[in-house]
């Protein structure tokens, strides 16, 4: 099992029902959780996406009496609303990372993966920044979604764990 070390400091503890799934998978020590933003940080961000191209095109027509950039504005509050609209369909996602696997969680809906379950990693997106699958010897699927806060650290374990537990990397 020390295929593939701990790599961060002893984190608080998982909640008891993540626990409870790791502990009956064996999963190892408790490393971090991983996130998605929460549902306030979209109503945030896009109540300012609207607010902020309303405002610059007030200005701009009230100082210099021209209609400037409304229609590249308007990209940003739509931006904004999508991202909005994004953060409440994936809240409650998160990762727990263990030692020896992961237990993706969907509000109380618990997947646990062990690394050695798993033969795939596929990745999505134009550079491999996008979702990481975790596809397993048996062919389910575990979907880690890139929405998550500190997603790149995440997604590097498990590009380190592939190489070490020789995983086929596929996109």
């Amino acid at each position: 099992m020390n295929q593939y070390p701990q790599q961060y400091p002893p984190a608080a503890q998982p909640p008891p029902d993540v626990a409870q799934h790791a502990a009956y998978r064996g999963l190892g020590g408790y490393e971090r959780e991983f996130a998605v933003p929460g549902p306030l940080a979209g109503v945030l961000i896009g109540i300012g996406g609207v607010v902020l191209p309303v405002a610059v095109e007030a200005a701009l027509i009230y100082f210099t009496d021209h209609y400037l950039v409304g229609g590249c504005l308007c990209f940003v509050a739509v931006g904004a609303v999508a991202f909005m609209i994004n953060t409440f369909v994936k809240a409650g996602t998160k990762v727990h990372l263990f030692a020896y696997g992961v237990v993706a969680s969907k509000g109380s809906n618990h997947q646990p993966v062990r690394w050695d379950e798993v033969g795939r990693l596929r990745v999505t997106g134009k550079n491999g920044d996008g979702d990481h699958i975790l596809v397993r010897r048996d062919g389910s699927e575990v979907k880690l979604t890139s929405d998550l806060i500190d997603e790149k650290e995440l997604f590097a374990r498990l590009r380190d764990v592939a190489a070490r537990a020789g995983w086929q990397v596929t996109s």
